[in-house]
């Protein structure tokens, strides 16, 4: 995050896949990879570790062979990404937006017919996507997880008070357990290293 780099690790070995530091002059967020191996990767586009005002930034991809292009430009901080269970669609939570985007996913990776999945009442972190396309939000600032359907409607909430929610995943044996990221603090590297207050925790959905 804080080095710009993508790593690759082949099972014994870590090694740098794509160097985005030309690409993203502050930290890169999440990341989503397409059953083709294209790998979407969200930045802050600002210094908000020292107090700057959001910017707009692009959303990155990086292919299988490690190179490096813009997928879509001008996203409000890109953070969380899911895609649908057809490849068809990504999606991505723009944190300062406060709203889920949604793409055209096409075989080579390009991205198009940009619009609003849905606008969200809380600003969004990391995303997940459930069996029936339902997409889980990790709302960090109102200490919640919520479920939203396309267009916004919210169908579901699961409060964690005290903890920030950070992100989430949806899985088990059966698929129907949310596995949720908290954490006592929202970020902070030298707080959360010293306070180590992160857990996972999870709720059947």
């Amino acid at each position: 995050m804080a080095q710009r780099a993508v790593l690759r690790f082949d099972g014994s070995e870590l090694t740098v896949h794509a160097d985005l530091s030309s690409w993203a002059p502050f930290d890169i967020n999440d990341m989503c990879v397409d059953r083709h191996g294209h790998a979407f990767v969200g930045q802050f586009g600002y210094d908000m570790w020292n107090g700057a005002r959001p910017a707009a930034a692009p959303l990155l991809r990086v292919d299988p062979d490690g190179s490096v292009r813009e997928a879509a430009d001008a996203l409000r901080m890109a953070n969380g990404m899911v895609v649908t269970s057809d490849d068809s669609t990504l999606l991505v939570a723009e944190s300062v937006g406060k709203s889920i985007t949604a793409f055209d996913l096409a075989a080579d990776g390009s991205l198009s017919n940009r619009r609003v999945w849905a606008e969200l009442p809380d600003y969004p972190d990391g995303i997940a996507i459930d069996a029936a396309g339902e997409v889980w939000v990790a709302c960090p600032v109102s200490d919640k997880f919520i479920r939203v359907v396309e267009g916004g409607d919210v169908t579901r909430t699961i409060d964690v008070p005290g903890r920030r929610a950070i992100a989430c995943a949806v899985g088990g044996s059966d698929g129907e357990v949310l596995f949720m990221l908290t954490s006592t603090t929202q970020g902070g590297r030298d707080e959360s290293r010293q306070v180590l207050g992160a857990a996972v925790e999870t709720e059947r959905v």
